[in-house]
């Protein structure tokens, strides 16, 4: 492929012994079909990988790439409009081509070949020729195994050489990403999902990553990439739902099918509190409502009973779940299933819950907050440190979602089923986490009946697990792909783990977010639950988890911290800190009443005082001899640069704060940083480092602010937009001391 033209050169022929060698390829002289009929939705699987096309528009793409080069053919209509279209066909139909050995005729793929300044590539041309080779060709990888992987290893050199060519060629030249519904951000967009979808081929036909990992890990344009993607997601879905739609797995196919998807019916972040109402299963309904007896409620929950109920049709009974099996159905109040005892549901609420609880276990015993959780608050206090023990016990957990539920059936294709479970309103509450985790079999209500995550055994397997968070916590056999229904054992999380499966979930009271989780960390809730603010909470769950992975004394750049004293590094809320630690680090921190402790690389340097939107520019002394006024030797120095979250300085409304310190997990000679988090501090002792590493007294730091530190000096973006001063100043690094963080 020839890097300057973003064109594939033509193949040398294949000989004789080459082509016996490789049967199943098709010459260059034969020219590829296409199924019209084919429905294009049912051509995004190959094996488990989920594949998905867009439209490429060429329009733009002749200043991007300048001059045009000329693609090599002698197809008179390719000349027409070889200045808008060539380039983005030898990256496309040209790849495809080195991958099939076929010709590809333009019509096949083209939506418009009469106009060269609407040169189109359709998305569902490109499915209907892809999907189907690529699924013969996975089912022949036993016909001559050496041929086999030696097509792969072609194939994998040719997609990586494509996607250096959009790396290196069209990225820089592309001068509007920032304007997502530009001619050249369209076009962009576009190859970038093909060339994700043709990674995904290659990863399912010879399990190999090497193209995904080039295209959405390692590359520098991975990250606009990202930002068109989710300005799409905020144009076609809303603004709303940009935290449900941000976290979803699945790389870029799957986020281009989102596009593609009306929005997820979703309640949660309109609720209003003040004003709600419990709501009828229709809005012409006008039945009565129905409340279990309140006196036979509060006899169980002051034996520390879970009450289960059973409806008949037209009252309500309460039995203690002890006895039998029973459904415990999670929700969310925004989909108007919300009340408590005292108030109850309308009786079509009720018998649908019952209907539904009967299609799981005989009875239809079920257990719902908002009929068993009074409103008087000793008892309710009761219920809620019963929370934990109710869906541990509970035989089943169904979960019913307004989205999921309206805009799923059976016969759904398994991709929407997954999108709906992974942006539904059920899964951006805190509370609905320790729900769905502690079910022994976790079902889902969707229009036309109930399913559970054996629903997506199979091919959508990989997929279940990498886009829904919470499924990567379910029983389940990776080597079949298959999900078990049934959880044999109690689950216990850390709180590295529900950094991840917090993430971007929230609650309308956030004080209850330590009680709501404290479950999953095998903390009784009852130590929590008479503490009066959310702060307290927070601190007493920490001291009685203990231990902990180091990244919570540093990262959070969008976190507020706690203000209570020797604790104001803790987060206000483990769902803000959004990324976890590395869950092999083997050193971790502890917590006790005075503080965190750890062990930490330290950066000191003189006190700056820094304001919103300042920076600081570290001359670190590499030496080693500790020289307070560092090194003048450019060997012997490296060159960081530290900015801090402006999200604190806004949040306390801060003007400036000092800092005399930075805080890191690793050694800076061990790793090059970019964007690594860090904890800005003031050193108690700046001038003191009692006894070095091998001292049993910790440094002491005051937590100012969490931070980002990366080599070398700032790029033009921060120098001339975003800091209005620059910090220089000498430091140098204290590797791994005993830290007490306060």
């Amino acid at each position: 492929m020839n890097l300057s033209s973003g064109l594939p050169l033509e193949p040398e022929p294949l000989d004789n012994k080459e082509q016996m060698l490789l049967p199943w390829r098709g010459s260059r002289t034969d020219a590829a079909t296409i199924e019209l009929t084919e429905n294009p939705t049912y051509l995004r699987w190959v094996d488990d990988e989920f594949l998905f096309f867009v439209d490429i528009p060429c329009t733009g793409i002749a200043s991007a790439v300048s001059p045009a080069p000329p693609y090599p053919s002698t197809n008179s209509r390719r000349v027409a409009y070889a200045a808008a279209y060539a380039p983005v066909r030898g990256l496309t139909i040209g790849v495809l081509e080195d991958l099939m050995n076929r010709t590809i005729p333009d019509h096949l793929v083209l939506l418009n070949t009469t106009d060269s300044r609407a040169v189109t590539i359709s998305g569902d041309r490109l499915a209907m020729l892809v999907v189907p080779w690529a699924r013969r060709l996975s089912n022949m990888r036993d016909e001559d195994p050496v041929a086999f992987r030696a097509w792969g290893e072609t194939a994998r050199s040719c997609l990586l050489t494509a996607i250096e060519t959009i790396e290196d060629h069209i990225y820089p030249k592309v001068d509007s990403l920032i304007d997502h519904i530009s001619p050249q951000a369209a076009m962009f967009y576009g190859l970038l999902t093909f060339h994700a979808s043709l990674a995904r081929c290659i990863r399912a036909i010879w399990a190999d990553n090497g193209p995904a990992l080039a295209l959405e890990r390692e590359s520098k344009m991975y990250r606009e990439a990202v930002d068109i993607f989710q300005s799409k997601l905020a144009d076609s879905w809303g603004e709303q739902f940009r935290a449900a739609t941000c976290q979803l797995g699945g790389g870029f196919p799957f986020l281009a099918y989102t596009v593609t998807c009306q929005p997820t019916t979703n309640k949660v972040l309109t609720v209003d509190t003040k004003t709600y109402k419990p709501q009828h299963v229709t809005g012409g309904c006008t039945c009565a409502f129905v409340r279990p007896p309140i006196a036979d409620v509060r006899a169980l929950l002051k034996k520390d009973k879970v009450p289960a109920l059973i409806f008949d049709g037209q009252r309500l009974s309460v039995r203690s779940t002890s006895i039998g099996p029973y459904v415990a159905i999670s929700h969310v109040w925004a989909d108007g299933l919300g009340s408590v005892t005292e108030v109850g549901l309308p009786i079509c609420q009720v018998r649908r819950t019952t209907e539904n609880a009967r299609e799981l276990i005989q009875d239809g015993a079920f257990w719902l907050d908002s009929l068993c959780v009074p409103s008087k608050q000793d008892l309710r206090k009761k219920a809620i440190v019963l929370m934990a023990k109710t869906y541990e016990e509970a035989d089943k957990v169904l979960v019913v979602d307004g989205g999921v539920r309206s805009q799923c059936s059976l016969s759904s294709p398994k991709e929407e089923c997954i999108l709906r479970i992974a942006t539904s309103g059920w899964m951006q509450r805190i509370w609905t986490l320790q729900e769905g985790m502690l079910a022994r079999e976790l079902h889902f209500v969707l229009s036309d009946g109930i399913i559970d995550c054996t629903f997506f055994n199979g091919f959508a397997f990989s997929a279940a697990v990498n886009i829904v968070p919470l499924f990567q916590h379910r029983p389940r056999d990776a080597g079949t792909r298959r999900f078990k229904r049934t959880r044999a054992e109690l689950v216990r999380c850390s709180l590295n783990d529900l950094i991840a499966l917090l993430r971007y979930r929230s609650t309308s009271k956030p004080e209850d977010e330590p009680l709501a989780i404290s479950g999953l960390l095998g903390v009784d809730a009852a130590k929590l639950i008479h503490l009066k603010t959310g702060e307290e909470r927070m601190k007493a769950l920490l001291i009685e988890v203990g231990t902990f992975n180091r990244q919570l004394g540093v990262h959070g750049w969008f976190c507020d911290r706690l203000s209570l004293p020797n604790f104001t590094w803790a987060p206000t809320s483990l769902s803000e800190l959004l990324w976890p630690g590395d869950p092999l680090d083997p050193r971790v921190a502890s917590c006790t009443e005075e503080g965190l402790f750890g062990e930490y690389c330290v950066i000191r340097f003189r006190p700056v005082l820094l304001g919103i939107n300042y920076g600081v520019v570290l001359i670190v002394d590499t030496s080693g001899d500790g020289s307070a006024s560092g090194s003048h030797d450019e060997e012997s120095r490296r060159i960081l640069n530290l900015i801090l979250s402006p999200y604190l300085f806004r949040v306390r409304q801060l003007n400036s704060v000092i800092c005399s310190a930075i805080i890191i997990k690793h050694s800076i000679s061990s790793q090059k940083l970019r964007d690594e988090g860090v904890a800005a501090v003031v050193l108690d002792t700046p001038d003191a480092d009692p006894g070095g590493h091998e001292s049993s007294t910790p440094l002491r730091c005051r937590f100012v602010a969490c931070g980002s530190v990366s080599d070398g000096y700032p790029d033009i973006v921060e120098t001339t937009r975003t800091r209005d001063y620059w910090a220089h100043v000498r430091a140098t690094e204290l590797p791994y001391r005993k830290i007490r963080l306060n």
